[in-house]
């Protein structure tokens, strides 16, 4: 499971009306994936092709823009969950005993349509409106660098930074802590 965080800052002008909104969400991301792939290289430095099939379960918490002003924004909490596939390149490099290096380059596909219906209204007016909204999951390119040490009884601990970029100027960078475990 992994947690996420949105700091959002909204610039609109209207004729002689200038204003920023600004909000913040959190939420979270549980996901099951298989993976395969091949290395090729020396035990110290390896590279090579992947393959995943996953599928994850989105939760956002409410939104709610802090100006107060009519043009602010407010979203219930919103739900859904997808089919995800990925093909890519993958590389490590082990720099100390149980220090390893890696990076990976992927391209991503959504399988299952995101569509769903939210509410939402401005912050200012009691009612509220149901839209339907979602994309049309095209692909996206994920890149991923960390560092991840190699623990006791098959555990690690992996620091990444994460960039994605997708269709119609959708980005996205962070910052990640995992821990695994292997069984």
């Amino acid at each position: 499971m992994t947690g996420i965080s949105y700091d959002l800052e909204r610039e609109m002008t209207l004729r002689t009306l200038h204003r920023t909104e600004r909000g913040s969400t959190s939420g979270s991301v549980r996901q099951v994936r298989f993976e395969v792939g091949q290395w090729f290289g020396e035990s110290a430095r390896l590279h090579g092709p992947f393959a995943a099939l996953g599928w994850r379960w989105v939760h956002l918490g409410g939104y709610s823009e802090t100006s107060g002003s009519a043009t602010a924004l407010r979203f219930a909490a919103q739900d859904f969950d997808q089919g995800v596939g990925q093909i890519g390149y993958q590389w490590r490099m082990h720099s100390a005993p149980n220090l390893v290096w890696q990076g990976r380059l992927a391209l991503e596909k959504a399988f299952q349509d995101s569509r769903r219906t939210v509410t939402h209204g401005a912050v200012g007016w009691a009612g509220a409106f149901p839209t339907e909204v979602g994309s049309d999951n095209g692909a996206q390119v994920t890149a991923d660098l960390g560092v991840q040490w190699n623990l006791a009884s098959q555990q690690q601990l992996r620091l990444g930074l994460f960039a994605t970029a997708g269709q119609n100027d959708q980005r996205a960078a962070g910052l990640s802590l995992n821990w695994q475990k292997a069984f």
